[in-house]
């Protein structure tokens, strides 16, 4: 409801503005021609009380004026324009200084491969609301472990996974990562171990390959299409005219179904070998077989040495958590025994 309320407020400031840009835009045309128009025989009445009886010379007042008036329209149009916009450039800055005002602060440790996930009596509770989302959460993940969090929609699943990634801090309790919290360690280090599927992946308005590879330049071709074989997405793309050059996004050459969207996201987040991923939902787009593409992929993760990689994987749905060692159920914030999990044949 808090949410509902600030988003209601929002949307009546946006639109107000919307209005009064919207009533400036129909009317101010009209305005602007009758001001023309009055000038223009202002400019007359100056020329007669002048004196002025040239009739080239009346004439050429007469065409500077309507050469004058053709390029004030011009400057109007694009006035116009402008004001149709501000609101909405106006709500951007008002978003982007709102994360600026928000960003958390992060420290200078190095972060190496995640050797421990430790969350000891984790509690969160948002802005405005009387009820804990978490309230004492323990939970340990081990080096190479696939823990499966399971749970219906608002039982704290991503709250969850948020603080393991570090985009919230418990209001209670720590959450340690090889024995420090998130924020600890600098973004760089950070982001080269952990690495997250998100329900809905946004993709760049680029090429299938640099939306693979997301700013690390250090991630080489052989691991993009490495990591869209582990995602079962490397035979589409190949399929596609220009393969791997083919452009996608919001705005790209090609539109891409939800399930290939996941997909990408999925190779996205295993192009650079993290040691630590979490997944929320990740087979919500997906059909059946495609969901057994990822299943797949998250049992060949390595599971001991130097490449190990835990995995956190976030769901509603048990079919999905079958490749998991072990089920945590989180109901109403709070988190029930870990089970093992249920084969993939039932």
């Amino acid at each position: 409801d808090p949410i509902e309320q600030r988003l209601g407020r929002r949307s009546q400031l946006v639109s107000r503005h919307v209005r009064m840009a919207s009533t400036s835009t129909r009317f101010m045309p009209h305005l602007y021609r009758a001001l023309v128009l009055g000038l223009l025989l202002v400019g007359l009445g100056v020329a007669g009380a002048a004196g002025v009886s040239d009739l080239a010379v009346a004439g050429t007042m007469v065409l500077l004026l309507i050469r004058a008036l053709m390029a004030s329209q011009i400057v109007n149009s694009y006035t116009q324009n402008a004001a149709e916009y501000l609101p909405f450039i106006e709500e951007l800055i008002a978003r982007i200084e709102g994360y600026e005002a928000h960003q958390l602060s992060r420290g200078v440790l190095e972060l190496g491969p995640v050797r421990s996930v430790e969350l000891r009596r984790v509690c969160f509770s948002h802005q405005d609301e009387e009820e804990a989302t978490l309230s004492n959460v323990d939970l340990d993940i081990t080096p190479g472990e696939r823990v499966g969090l399971l749970g219906a929609s608002g039982s704290g699943k991503t709250t969850l996974a948020s603080i393991v990634l570090g985009l919230l801090e418990p209001t209670a309790g720590t959450c340690h990562i090889n024995g420090h919290p998130p924020l600890a360690y600098s973004a760089e280090s950070w982001s080269r171990h952990v690495a997250a599927v998100l329900q809905s992946p946004l993709l760049l308005t680029d090429t299938v390959r640099e939306n693979i590879r997301f700013f690390r330049q250090t991630v080489a071709d052989a691991d993009v299409e490495r990591a869209a074989k582990a995602a079962g997405i490397h035979a589409e793309i190949l399929s596609w005219p220009e393969g791997y050059e083919t452009r996608i996004g919001d705005r790209g050459a090609r539109a891409v179904s939800g399930g290939q969207r996941q997909r990408i996201g999925i190779a996205r987040a295993l192009a650079g070998r993290p040691s630590l991923l979490v997944m929320d939902e990740p087979t919500s787009a997906l059909d059946a077989k495609a969901e057994d593409v990822v299943r797949a992929a998250v049992s060949a993760l390595d599971r001991s040495g130097d490449d190990a990689c835990s995995v956190l994987i976030i769901s509603h749905r048990e079919t999905t958590l079958t490749a998991c060692d072990r089920i945590a159920r989180l109901e109403n914030g709070h988190l029930m025994r870990a089970a093992p999990a249920p084969s993939a044949d039932g």
